[in-house]
């Protein structure tokens, strides 16, 4: 168990010391990393349906476009920490814009996936 720990800190400690760095990727900035736009597409939406089981009302979440998304490479390979913001309702019905980011994982079989639940939501700006 303590290992399994350790690995997880470690891998967020790498992700971090990756974000720290600025290996900052923009999909619709016109950098090419060697990945079609749709793969950044499929990597938002994994980010987008995880974020959405700890909004207090998903049914009225709506995301930012996926060009105002940003997602970044981090250190370690098929990991990506996305951010971006979301407008849902908090528990008295007040329409809030909040700022997450999450970190998707690309599986071996080609789908995205949230790898440890990592969400920051926090006032935006």
């Amino acid at each position: 168990m303590r290992r399994h720990v350790l690995g997880i800190l470690i891998l967020l400690a790498l992700a971090g010391a990756g974000a720290y760095l600025g290996f900052r990727f923009q999909p619709n900035a016109g950098v090419d990393v060697g990945r079609p736009q749709n793969q950044f597409a499929l990597i938002y939406e994994a980010a987008k349906k995880d974020a959405l089981l700890v909004l207090k009302a998903p049914a009225t979440a709506q995301f930012a476009p996926f060009e105002q998304a940003t997602i970044d490479p981090t250190s370690i390979e098929k990991i990506w920490q996305v951010t971006a913001w979301v407008d849902s309702q908090n528990a008295f019905g007040a329409l809030i814009r909040n700022k997450f980011s999450v970190q998707i994982m690309e599986m071996n079989d080609g789908r995205y996936s949230a790898i440890i639940p990592t969400y920051e939501f926090s006032d935006w700006p």
